[in-house]
């Protein structure tokens, strides 16, 4: 049996994982989108602060509204698999 410092560290880990997992297609879309606009305002030479947010924020939340149903299984698998430790342990 693991002590509950060692289970404890392996929640964290296991949490942090989830969260980098949840959060990497809205961060890509963004990065790549933030990419594209820098490469066209140096271009043009054009700096304008609202043609590098209007573009990463509209992306940001076509790709969270596209990937939700995606994470709300994935969150919801981790969630119940938390409960089932949880439940073995006591």
């Amino acid at each position: 049996m693991m002590a509950s410092t060692e289970v404890l560290a392996f929640a964290a880990n296991r949490m942090l994982i989830e969260a980098l997992i949840l959060i990497s297609p809205p961060l890509a879309a963004v990065l790549l989108v933030g990419l594209a606009v820098s490469l066209i305002q140096v271009g043009t030479r054009m700096t304008d602060l609202t043609l590098g947010f209007v573009p990463r924020f509209a992306v940001i939340l076509l790709v969270t509204a596209l990937t939700l149903p995606w994470m709300g299984e994935r969150l919801s698998a981790y969630f119940h698999d938390c409960v089932a430790q949880a439940a073995d342990r006591f």
